[in-house]
């Protein structure tokens, strides 16, 4: 068993045995936490980084 927060649009993929379920406060604020390979050298993982990190900063 495993529990996720997800967005509201996910609720169209049927799949068995997942049952979905709304946050009843909708102020709710949750972390959220970025874990990467130390010698991650991929240009798309560090662009996916600085995506993030980017979008945060504001």
């Amino acid at each position: 068993m495993g529990v996720t927060v997800l967005p509201a649009s996910y609720r169209r993929m049927r799949i068995d045995s997942v049952v979905y379920r709304n946050v009843l406060d909708p102020g709710a604020t949750s972390a959220v936490w970025l874990v990467q390979r130390k010698d991650e050298q991929s240009p798309m993982a560090k662009a996916f980084t600085e995506l993030l990190t980017r979008s945060v900063a504001r």
